[in-house]
C-alpha cells in the first residue's frame, strides 16, 4: 500500500540536473501552445524528464522510500519510442504493483503533451539498463512440453484458459495481518470486485465452448489462516493448497525477507501456473487506478508477443461492442488498441498468450459506479469471451451490421423475396426484425424471425406479394434490424420495394 508521505519538492531541480545530460540545469517554462516533434530531442526530452522526475519524487510510491529517484530519458525519433531508465537499485521493485503504478502515473502525465506531439509514442522501462525480462530471468517452472496444446481431432484446447482475478488479500509480515492488495477508492475494493468479473467471464467462456479455470474460486468456504472467504484471498494461497508439490509456482520468493513477499508471489504465481499447465491463454482481470479524471477500459500486453497483441485488440473491440449495446453505457470509452507495456510481471512471466484487462478506473467516480453495476460486469466480460472465440477462430473484429441496402423492383402480382445479409461476428441465434411502411393490416406491425446460424440467414427472405394497390400507392419501405444472442444490435437499414405495373404482352 502506498505511503502518502510529504512531497520532496526541493529535490526536483537537482534531480532534473542529474537526469538530463546536455540540457540546461533550469527547466524552461513550458509553452502551452508549443507543437513538438518527437525528433526535437532537446526540448521535448527536457519536458518529459521534468514530468517523470517530478512524478517519481512527488510522493513515496514504495513501502521503502527510495527518494530521490532519478530517471534518465532518451528518445528514438524514428520509432517514436520514449525509453525511461531508472536506477538499478530499484530493480527489485520491477514488475510489481507499486512500480507499475508509478510508471502508469508518469505515462499519464506525459500523455498531457500528446496533443502537442506529432506522431504517437511508446514507452519502454529499464532499471540500470536492464529490462524486466532480463531481471526476472528464465521461468523457474518448466512448461509441460509433452502435453498437447491442440488436438487434431478436437479443436478445443486440452488445458483450460486461466482466468486470473486480481488481486486478493495477502499476509503482511511487517504488520502480522491479512490485508487487501489495493486501497478502497470510490467504494471499490479491486481485490473484492474482480472475482465478480471473473465469474461472468467463466460463464460466457464456457457458453462459447472454451473450458476455463478461475484462480480465485468463490467456494463459500473459509480460508482458515485468515478467517476470510476463499474468494477474497489471493490466487497464491489457492495454488498452495492445490499444488503443494509445486512451491516454485506459489512460493517463488522463498528466500526473500520482504514483508509483502506473498503479495509479490501472488502476482507471479498466476502466469507461472498458466505456464505449468500449458494453458492456451491467461486473462488477468483488474480495475485500474490513476488520477481521478482518467477513465475507460484498457488492455495491456507485453511487447513482442503478436498473439497477445491480437487477443488484446479483439478484447477491446468486442468489449466496446458489448458495453455500447446498452444506452446508459454508450459514453463509456474503450481504447482502440492495446497498451504495450514492458513492466507488468503478470504478462512478462507468461509463456502463453497473456493480456491484462483493466475494465475501468476505480479512481474515477463514474467508472466506479459502472464497476459496481452487475450489467456492466456482464457486458464487459461477454466482450472478452467473444474476443477469445474470434481469436481461436482466426477471425477479425467486425461490426455487426446489415450488409446490403437494396432497392428492389418486382412486377405487380408477383412475390417479392428480399434477402438480408449480415456481416460481423454475431453470437447465434440472431433475431431479424422488419417493419414495413405499408401492409395488409393497419397499423402495420414488426415481424421478427429467429435464425440459428449463418446458413439460415442465407436462406432467409422478407416476403411480400405485390398487389395492384401497391403499384398505385408507390414504394414500400422495410426497416430492418438484427440483434444477436448477447444483445448486440445492428443499426437499422431500409429496403425499398417498388411494385411496377405489368407490361402488356
Amino acid at each position: 500500500m502506498r505511503n502518502q508521505s510529504a512531497c520532496l519538492r526541493l529535490l526536483i531541480p537537482l534531480i532534473g540536473t542529474f537526469a538530463l545530460a546536455n540540457v540546461p540545469v533550469v527547466f524552461a517554462k513550458e509553452d502551452a501552445s508549443r507543437i513538438y516533434d518527437v525528433s526535437e530531442s532537446s526540448e521535448l526530452r527536457e519536458a518529459i524528464a521534468k514530468i517523470a522526475n517530478d512524478t517519481a519524487n512527488g510522493q513515496s510510491w514504495f513501502e521503502n522510500d527510495y527518494r530521490p529517484i532519478i530517471i534518465h530519458i532518451s528518445l528514438d525519433a524514428e520509432s517514436k519510442k520514449i525509453a525511461l531508465d531508472m536506477e538499478d537499485r530499484l530493480a527489485g521493485e520491477a514488475g510489481f504493483t507499486e512500480m507499475v503504478d508509478l510508471h502508469r502515473a508518469i505515462e499519464e502525465e506525459i500523455d498531457s503533451l500528446q496533443t502537442r506531439v506529432t506522431g504517437r509514442w511508446m514507452f519502454t522501462w529499464t532499471y540500470g539498463g536492464k529490462s524486466l525480462d532480463e531481471i526476472m530471468g528464465d521461468d523457474p517452472i518448466s512448461v509441460v512440453s509433452d502435453r498437447a496444446r491442440r488436438s487434431s481431432v478436437d479443436p478445443v484446447d486440452v488445458a483450460p484458459v486461466v482466468i486470473a482475478a486480481g488481486h486478493g488479500h495477502y499476509y503482511n509480515y511487517k504488520y502480522s495481518d491479512w490485508r487487501p492488495h489495493r486501497a478502497l477508492s470510490n467504494g471499490i475494493l479491486e481485490d473484492d470486485v474482480t472475482p465478480k468479473f471473473a465469474e461472468e467471464l467463466m460463464y460466457y467462456m464456457r457458453l462459447n465452448g472454451f473450458p476455463s479455470v478461475q484462480l480465485r474460486p468463490q467456494t463459500g468456504l473459509t480460508h482458515k489462516p485468515s478467517g476470510l472467504p476463499w474468494g477474497r484471498i489471493g490466487a497464491r494461497y489457492f495454488l498452495e493448497q492445490s499444488l503443494p508439490d509445486q512451491p516454485g509456482i506459489w512460493n517463488s520468493l522463498s528466500s526473500s525477507a520482504l514483508a509483502d513477499r506473498e503479495r509479490r508471489e501472488d502476482i507471479v504465481s498466476r502466469p507461472l501456473y498458466a505456464n505449468h499447465t500449458s494453458a492456451p491463454a491467461i486473462i488477468h482481470l483488474h480495475t485500474n487506478a490513476a488520477k481521478a479524471s482518467v477513465s475507460g477500459a484498457r488492455v495491456y500486453v507485453h511487447p513482442g508477443r503478436p498473439d497477445s497483441a491480437r487477443l488484446g485488440k479483439l478484447a477491446l473491440c468486442s468489449m466496446k461492442e458489448l458495453i455500447g449495446s446498452v444506452e446508459r453505457f454508450g459514453a463509456f470509452v474503450v481504447a482502440t488498441d492495446p497498451h504495450v507495456a514492458s513492466d507488468n510481471a503478470e504478462n512478462s512471466r507468461a509463456k502463453v498468450p497473456s493480456i491484462i484487462v483493466e475494465a475501468a478506473f476505480h479512481t474515477n467516480a463514474l467508472d466506479a459506479e459502472f464497476i459496481k453495476d452487475g450489467e456492466f460486469q456482464k457486458l464487459a466480460m461477454m466482450g472478452v469471451a467473444k474476443a477469445y472465440r474470434l481469436y481461436k477462430e482466426g477471425a477479425e473484429c467486425d461490426e455487426f451490421s446489415i450488409a446490403n441496402e437494396e432497392v428492389i423492383e418486382v412486377p405487380v402480382a408477383t412475390q417479392a423475396s428480399i434477402p438480408v445479409r449480415v456481416k460481423g461476428n454475431p453470437v447465434y441465434p440472431i433475431r431479424i426484425k422488419y417493419l414495413p411502411s405499408r401492409c395488409y393490416k393497419d397499423p402495420c406491425g414488426a415481424v421478427s424471425t429467429s435464425l440459428s446460424d449463418m446458413a439460415q440467414v442465407e436462406r432467409f427472405r422478407i416476403q411480400h406479394f405485390c398487389t395492384k394497390e401497391d403499384g398505385v400507392k408507390g414504394p414500400i419501405e422495410f426497416q430492418v434490424t438484427a440483434k444477436d444472442f448477447f444483445g448486440v444490435a445492428t443499426g437499422p437499414k431500409v429496403f425499398r420495394l417498388t411494385c411496377t405495373p405489368r407490361r402488356a404482352s
